[in-house]
């Protein structure tokens, strides 16, 4: 079964990719570490950085002063950029009161960077030093500093291969979910990440003998349309990240309003759009997010996995990891509509026909063939008969292969 409960919001060993501000990619800056500093990640809190741990969080600009990208200078040397504030970079000063040479981010850096790679791991060095402080090049995660927990330093060779010097780049996984339209349509199949139910995925019951409460958990079928589900944008501007969850097989849209029955919070099902608040998406890691959106009464609600007859869990932002909290969009099927397809007065100047099975356009050569469910084919081969659609100059075509 599935409820929805109140709330009162990798590439482990791999070198970091070079992004833009315009393209990026961004990376969780994680220490291989010993004691209680394994697996902190680099935090940006009022631009010195910490070690901390890794933030699961409905809240982004929390998750932002964990999230770096990477860029190159002149040199080929690394430049760290912060998401929470992109206009510094990666840098150091010397504490003179302690002699410790603290790691930062600035608006003028006075040093890039290079990455070492240390097995499986990776060391950081700074490529131009402190004055009075040349052998400190190596960034280390360190324990303590006037007080302060896990601030992260620079060392000397000394400490080069120390665990605490050995870090990884975890890639950062933006939810980025395909939005459908009156055009194109993305499925989805939504998988439960909760142990022991790893194979299943949100299923509309269409035997359901209650209407408004239709939503369940159920093994994975393949091309099973129940199971899958359209995302379509909520708000008509860019800051408004809703969108609803549409079902393929019966036009059922999840709701964050609910309906208590034996005690459990179900979320309803609505055929109108105008009746549902729409879903928010939240990446936790490892390919997991959390659904959340407002009821009617303006309460934030997560979507969760809970078996019958058990106590539904406690919504936990530091333990959403494989809890019923926890959902994989695996991406299926995309479809055209074949309304939307450009009218034939469009074509009065373009012969398209075929022979032996092969789709032809005459005098032109770039062209792309698609089968009705939007699969690219190879033009140049012989296709199976049917109808296929042809697009030329960002116009397209129903045509009939014989």
């Amino acid at each position: 079964m599935l409820g929805i409960l109140m709330t009162i919001s990798s590439h482990l060993f791999a070198q970091p990719e070079v992004s833009t501000s315009s393209n990026p990619k961004w990376y969780f800056i994680e220490v291989r570490g010993n004691d209680e500093r394994s697996g902190m990640v680099f935090t940006n809190e009022s631009n010195v950085l910490f070690g901390r741990e890794r933030i699961y969080s409905a809240t982004q600009s929390k998750l932002n002063s964990q999230l770096w990208r990477f860029e190159l200078d002149a040199d080929g040397n690394y430049i760290f950029i912060n998401k929470a504030a992109s206009t510094r970079k990666m840098d150091v000063f010397l504490d003179s009161e302690t002699g410790s040479v603290r790691v930062i981010i600035n608006r003028t850096p006075t040093t890039a960077w290079k990455i070492n790679k240390k097995g499986n791991y990776f060391g950081i060095q700074a490529v131009t030093t402190v004055s009075g402080k040349s052998s400190y090049k190596f960034i280390h995660q360190g324990n303590s500093y006037k007080g302060e927990k896990f601030p992260v330093v620079l060392e000397t060779s000394t400490w080069e291969n120390d665990r605490n010097s050995n870090f990884s780049f975890v890639e950062y996984e933006d939810p980025n979910l395909v939005m459908s339209d009156s055009k194109s349509q993305t499925w989805y199949v939504i998988k439960s990440n909760r142990a022991g139910c790893e194979n299943k995925c949100i299923t509309d019951i269409v035997s359901s003998a209650l209407p408004n409460i239709c939503f369940g958990i159920d093994d994975y079928k393949e091309d099973d349309y129940s199971q899958q589900w359209k995302a379509i944008k909520k708000g008509t501007t860019s800051k408004d990240t809703r969108f609803e969850l549409v079902n393929r097989a019966t036009g059922n849209i999840i709701q964050a309003d609910y309906l208590v029955k034996d005690g459990y919070q179900y979320t309803k099902a609505t055929q109108t759009i105008e009746e549902s608040n729409g879903w928010n998406l939240d990446y936790i890691a490892n390919k997991e997010y959390i659904l959340y959106g407002k009821d009617s009464d303006g309460l934030t609600r997560y979507l969760n996995t809970t078996a019958a007859n058990e106590t539904p869990e406690a919504y936990n932002e530091n333990s959403l990891i494989g809890s019923g909290f926890s959902w994989n969009f695996v991406k299926g099927e995309v479809t055209m509509d074949i309304d939307y397809i450009a009218k034939p007065n469009d074509w009065d100047n373009i012969n398209i026909y075929s022979i032996e099975g092969r789709i032809f356009v005459e005098g032109v050569d770039d062209f792309t063939v698609r089968t009705l469910t939007g699969v690219t084919v190879n033009k140049n081969t012989s296709l199976p008969l049917g109808v296929y659609l042809v697009t030329v100059n960002n116009k397209t075509k129903a045509v009939t292969n014989y």
